[in-house]
């Protein structure tokens, strides 16, 4: 039973980013990494972005990797593939 437990609270403290989108971005073109929306998209961000962490909506992704430059920068989705 408390190996069962440990189990769960353990994957649930793993799982806080299971689901997060990576991009990498150079001159407004993305490639997107692990997001149920879109794997490359053409945005209005020309700034170079590696590997940042994002959040991404049907329309746009915003950047939110603490590390990155552009930290809270939202980037609108002008073509997707």
């Amino acid at each position: 039973m408390k190996k069962i437990l440990g189990i769960i609270v353990l994957g649930l403290l793993l799982s806080g980013n299971a689901y997060s989108a990576t991009a990498s971005c150079m001159n407004g073109e993305c490639d997107i990494f692990f997001s149920v929306h879109y794997g490359w998209v053409r945005t209005n961000c020309y700034l170079p972005i590696f590997n940042a962490e994002i959040e991404t909506s049907i329309s746009s992704f915003t950047i939110v990797d603490a590390l990155s430059l552009d930290n809270g920068e939202t980037c609108i989705v002008f073509e997707s593939k």
